[in-house]
């Protein structure tokens, strides 16, 4: 950010803004899953390269990957389902209402 003034005074600030995700895939045979986490924030990029902070990430997108392999099929078929009012209906429009449109 650089801000200056009408009397020329010149005012700087650095404000970095990064993102880290990681994403693991594991197999069991034929099947494959994946897991992911993501962290982020107004640091600098070596915060994140941390033994402690990149470790972390990695645990708990493999911990979501090894959930994924375990779980079982959900059910297909017709369902019927109540909404509320409010955000259900956003939900809802995000989910299907936006693939509708032309």
């Amino acid at each position: 950010i650089e801000i200056v003034r009408a009397d020329g005074q010149v005012v700087r600030d650095i404000r970095p803004l990064v993102r880290v995700n990681v994403s693991v895939v594991v197999g069991d045979g034929d099947r494959q899953e994946s897991g992911s986490y993501g962290m982020g924030g107004r640091k600098a990029f070596g915060d994140f390269l941390v033994e402690d902070s990149w470790k972390h990430a990695a645990r708990e997108a493999l911990r979501q990957a090894l959930v994924n392999l375990e779980a079982i099929p959900a059910p297909a078929g017709t369902f019927d389902i109540v909404l509320s009012s409010g955000w259900p209906g956003v939900m809802l429009h995000e989910a299907v209402g936006h693939g509708l449109e032309g």
